[in-house]
Formats: C-alpha cells, sequence, structure tokens
C-alpha cells in the first residue's frame, strides 16, 4: 500500500511520500518449484516453455518521508534530522 498526500499549492505540485528501501528477494518455495518445473521442462525438449517471472528485489517502506515540489525539488528524511521537526520551516516559504 502506498502512502502518500497530494496538496496543490498556487498550481505548485506537492507530493508526499514514504521512502523505500531496495532488500534482496528470498525465493520462496513456490518460486523454487516453478525454477525446477522449468529447467525440467527444459531437458525434456519443450522449447515453448517459458522462464517463470521470479523479482530479484523487494522494495520496503522504512518510514522515511519525503515531500516532492514541482518535478525536480524535495526535502527528505536524513540521519541528522526528521522532516516532521523542520517542516515548518520551509512552510512559510512555500505559502
Amino acid at each position: 500500500m502506498m502512502t502518500f498526500l497530494l496538496l496543490f499549492i498556487r498550481t505548485l505540485y506537492v507530493l508526499g511520500l514514504q521512502s523505500k528501501d531496495k532488500i534482496k528477494y528470498e525465493l520462496t518455495k513456490k518460486d523454487i518449484q516453478e525454477l525446477m518445473k522449468y529447467e525440467k521442462g527444459l531437458k525434456n525438449g519443450y522449447r515453448w516453455i517459458s522462464m517463470p517471472q521470479i523479482r530479484k528485489y523487494d522494495h520496503v517502506f522504512n518510514g522515511k518521508l519525503r515531500i516532492v515540489f514541482g518535478e525536480k525539488n524535495y526535502l527528505r528524511d536524513n540521519e541528522f534530522q526528521r522532516l516532521e521537526d523542520t517542516i515548518g520551516r520551509y512552510s512559510d516559504s512555500i505559502l
């Protein structure tokens, strides 16, 4: 589920998002079975069999916020300060 907030301020698009981390995907039993079925099919000469679509990474929410202004400008959390603590400073210049 994607968490976001979209505001229209003087024709400036403001989009609030929660950032994600990219972690390596661990194969499940079902994935392994599909790969084994695919390899067995290739060995038996079934050239029409398609390789199963198994993702390489999972993208999980990490709790860090990011606010995007327009197309290229953004504010985000970092290891030194949280966005919730500094948003008041920026709200006066936006509005």
